[in-house]
């Protein structure tokens, strides 16, 4: 009797000990899922991200350049990244992935998953697609925040006609942090968050609309 109870309490042992470690590995295994996840859809974004502004060919370029002569020709829709509110969890902006193709393109949360708009069709002007699987994660939170820094003034020759310097061009270099906490869908527990911060390519230039086709006073 006394052995049988020992070896009872040697198999519930063993039992839970081999219960323990199944749970274990499979919390393991979830939060490498869900890390790796959000890892991709972050290099995603940031990607989309950085290109926002951009144009699509050389070809396209002359109509964004200025040049001495022209009018300061930017489309101002192509240089703007529009956050919802505050940090926002949807934003959207412009770039010329095709010759005369602008997007809008975006991200957003919607119903635990993370959305990205591909642009307009022949059907309809958004094309929300998932970039994440709600089914083996669940986004809590995205969102993007501006770190841009104030606009910084191009020193012009002179002042402006009202003997100030509001009329220089001025630049600004853009940048926004993305970020995003998920669960596993399948345990609650496993929680796991990321950030990454993304510099546009094309910082944001602009000229007072009283200099015509100058870019500084004459």
């Amino acid at each position: 009797m006394v052995g049988i109870a020992v070896g009872m309490f040697v198999v519930a042992a063993a039992s839970t000990l081999v219960a323990t470690q199944l749970t274990d590995n499979r919390r393991l295994m979830l939060a490498v899922q869900v890390q790796q996840d959000l890892r991709a859809t972050a290099d995603i974004i940031t990607r989309e991200l950085r290109r926002a502004g951009s144009i699509a060919s050389i070809g396209d370029a002359t109509s964004f350049v200025w040049t001495p002569g022209s009018a300061w020709s930017t489309d101002p829709a192509l240089s703007a990244v529009t956050l919802a509110s505050g940090p926002a969890s949807t934003v959207t902006y412009r770039s010329s992935r095709t010759p005369g193709s602008t997007g809008p393109y975006g991200f957003r949360l919607q119903n635990g998953a993370i959305q990205s708009n591909l642009g307009s069709t022949s059907s309809t002007s958004d094309n929300w697609q998932q970039l994440t699987d709600p089914a083996a994660v669940t986004v809590t939170a995205f969102t993007v925040t501006s770190l841009s820094e104030p606009a910084l003034v191009l020193a012009c020759s002179k002042l402006c006609s009202d003997t100030t310097q509001n009329c220089w061009p001025r630049v600004t270099v853009r940048a926004y942090s993305v970020d995003i906490t998920a669960r596993a869908t399948s345990d609650a527990t496993v929680v796991r968050s990321m950030r990454s911060v993304v510099r546009l390519k094309n910082d944001l230039v602009t000229s007072d609309a009283s200099l015509g086709t100058r870019s500084c006073p004459a």
